[in-house]
């Protein structure tokens, strides 16, 4: 509570305690300020980078989504 209110000071200690819900309580509290957007150029890289996953047999492929493999 008291982190929250000298994040935002404008909040008086009684509109956070009876006014404010949790829900709003916990957007107020994200920080959305270090956000890194990415160029062209780097999301283009990022993409090609997923998309050239390549695997070798079909377990890997299963393992990456989290199929339990069983093998004998």
């Amino acid at each position: 509570m008291i982190d929250f209110l000298k994040a935002f000071p404008f909040i008086s200690k009684e509109e956070y305690l009876w006014s404010w819900t949790v829900p709003q309580v916990e957007l107020a509290a994200n920080d959305n300020t270090h956000i890194e957007h990415l160029t062209e150029e780097q999301a283009k890289i990022e993409t090609e980078k997923r998309n050239a996953v390549m695997y070798s047999d079909a377990a890997q492929l299963l393992s990456d989504l989290n199929v339990p493999v069983f093998k004998k």
